[in-house]
């Protein structure tokens, strides 16, 4: 299997699974867990396009390797998960607290 399409099968799922974490906002033990599979997933597709991006480098035999802003975009996509967590977290406490003063 080409690298390419492993790459975009783990975006694909965690596009999917950041998807249906949106729409579990009732069960927010579940939205917390897709989040953190979001994130697992994100690493793996960063871990394969940058090593990916090394090991063509020995197959065309290229003197360097230049890695563009592209690169970082699972960086900043795993920041957003992760501020979506603490905003779930929040959510959680606040209903929390709401249910005390019931």
């Amino acid at each position: 299997m080409n690298l390419h399409w492993l790459i975009l099968l783990f975006i694909v799922l965690t596009a999917t699974i950041l998807i249906l974490s949106i729409f579990q906002f009732k069960n927010r033990n579940l939205q917390k867990r897709l989040c953190f599979v979001a994130v697992i997933f994100i690493g793996i597709s960063f871990l394969f396009a940058f090593f990916g991006a090394a090991a063509n480098v020995t197959t065309i035999k290229v003197i360097g390797v230049v890695y563009k802003w592209g690169l970082s975009l699972p960086l900043i996509s795993i920041v957003f998960t992760f501020l979506a967590l603490t905003g779930i977290n929040k959510d959680e406490k606040l209903i929390r607290s709401a249910d005390r003063l019931r």
